[in-house]
């Protein structure tokens, strides 16, 4: 990893911990559960993908975490339904995007 590289994930988590810092803050250390995952693709080709990661959290059960990726799975099924590609958004119009 370069400095460039390193710098960036110092920044991302410094920033990821401000969400534990701002939960501490609010005295909500025994209500707020949360996952921060910043992942940096370094090397990617047919058999294996190279990934560098930052990860902070606040979970302290498996529960917790199948929790937080319910929560995200399901928000990631809401967006793909709710994204519209330039084809759906000229749907009967006669309008080509070619």
């Amino acid at each position: 990893m370069d400095k460039d590289q390193l710098n960036y994930f110092k920044e991302v988590n410094e920033a990821m911990k401000k969400v534990n810092d701002i939960t501490v803050k609010y005295g909500y250390e025994d209500s707020v559960i949360h996952i921060g995952v910043v992942g940096m693709i370094m090397d990617f080709n047919d058999e294996n993908v190279s990934m560098q990661s930052s990860i902070v959290y606040s979970i302290e059960s498996e529960e917790e975490i199948d929790l937080l990726t319910e929560v995200l799975k399901n928000a990631h099924e809401e967006q793909k339904k709710n994204d519209k590609d330039i084809d759906d958004l000229l749907n009967g119009l006669n309008i080509s995007a070619n």
